[in-house]
């Protein structure tokens, strides 16, 4: 379809567009998202203490990595690597 319809191609080609911005929005909200970063940890002594949870962090990250790849693999002219 995408090589027989001119008209279908360039509606796959915005659909693909505007999947990748919503990508870009998930991005900015995963980055944005604090909720989760700390915890509360009982010490010894019986205190209460925030510490930072970094597997939070790192799943966070992670789920960034992976939407920039896809956005990246969706629209290379838009996000892709210029080295490639």
């Amino acid at each position: 379809w995408l090589a027989r319809y001119e008209e279908f191609r360039d509606q796959y080609a915005r659909a693909r567009e505007w999947q990748a911005m919503c990508s870009a929005d998930e991005i900015l909200e995963i980055a944005d998202d604090r909720s989760g970063d700390w915890v509360e940890k009982l010490l010894p002594d019986g205190k209460v203490v925030l510490v930072v949870d970094p597997e939070n962090i790192a799943r966070s990250r992670l789920r960034i990595k992976a939407r920039k790849w896809q956005m990246a693999r969706m629209t290379p002219r838009k996000y892709g690597n210029p080295r490639c």
